[in-house]
């Protein structure tokens, strides 16, 4: 609130440091600001969230340096010290310097979010692979709401496993439980007897897998209940272009510029990789002309996909 008030009587914030100077820090204390931090609520100023939790000197944060800063200021300010020497060029509270370092990945990005405010914001972590999500996977809230429509089916399914608890039955023999999540809802799968120790090494938190496994009914227990079957775990990074050995193009021929030419090649020079590309020239009834590119071959990176989904130029299909 203190924030906003500040904001709208005197303005947007030129940068950090005018942030720093001009919020009451007493109102806002650090925690605040390093959830706002996190967030992505300085993502307009020049530098990186993963900047204001680099530690120089290895012991304290940017963002507790820029906390002491502001401070300072407010303090010599409210004291009249600022007043005092304001003709006297060599008295002057120097802006903290702020190293470059590494940025967060997208999914420590998106983690971050998550854990802060129980969503995430900017990206979410399977981003990359929602394609093959997509085209491949049954969904973990199918899975939730009708299992049965499943019943003696081979199904696959992915997504990043966000817990784990690993435990001792009354017998003494090791389990696990985890919950993986996609982008509809999330789904808990237990490990026990052999599925715990041949899949127990992927059960990390953060870890995106790939599974395939079947539904049936349970074998123990009570009968009428359904049972999701692990048959293989892979992790989804090294399952990418396993998945996917070809892309088809759809592209609008009413639609076709050079400008549109010019972004495809851009795109696909920049994400090269392994997966085949074939273009189809659809006039927007029944004619399709096919082009079967010998040389190109990319890679399906989350920001290809972006490009696509932003262009009504372009449909997407993978086989």
């Amino acid at each position: 609130e203190n924030i906003i008030k500040e904001r709208t009587e005197k303005g947007p914030y030129i940068d950090v440091y005018d942030f720093f100077k001009r919020v009451n820090l007493r109102a806002v204390n650090k925690k605040t600001i390093e959830n706002l931090v996190m967030a992505g609520g300085f993502d307009g100023f020049e530098f990186k969230r993963s900047q204001y939790f680099n530690a120089p000197d290895g012991i304290t944060p940017i963002l507790e340096t820029l906390h002491k800063f502001g401070n300072k200021v407010q303090n010599e300010s409210g004291s009249g010290i600022l007043s005092l020497f304001g003709d006297m060029e060599e008295y002057k509270i120097e802006n903290p310097i702020i190293p470059e370092c590494a940025k967060w990945s997208d999914i420590e990005t998106a983690n971050k979010e998550k854990e802060l405010i129980g969503m995430y914001l900017t990206s979410h972590p399977l981003d990359e692979y929602r394609l093959y999500i997509d085209s491949f996977c049954t969904s973990a809230k199918q899975l939730n709401e009708n299992m049965a429509e499943f019943l003696n089916k081979d199904i696959t399914v992915a997504g990043i496993i966000t817990e784990a608890r690993e435990g001792m039955t009354k017998k003494g023999n090791p389990f696990a439980i985890f919950k993986i999540e996609d982008f509809t809802d999330t789904y808990e799968i237990p490990l026990f007897g052999k599925d715990y120790i041949g899949f127990k090494n992927y059960i990390n938190i953060g870890t995106s897998i790939f599974i395939k496994g079947k539904v049936q009914k349970k074998s123990w227990g009570d009968e009428n209940q359904l049972d999701f079957k692990i048959n293989t775990i892979d992790l989804l990074t090294e399952m990418k272009e396993q998945l996917i050995k070809n892309v088809n193009i759809l592209v609008d021929s009413s639609k076709i510029t050079d400008e549109l030419t010019n972004e495809l090649y851009s795109c696909f020079t920049q994400n090269p990789g392994n997966i085949h590309v074939n273009f189809l020239i659809f006039d927007g009834r029944s004619s399709t002309l096919p082009f079967v590119s010998k040389k190109c071959r990319i890679n399906i990176s989350s920001e290809l996909l972006q490009y696509f989904a932003n262009n009504d130029a372009i449909q997407i299909k993978i086989s």
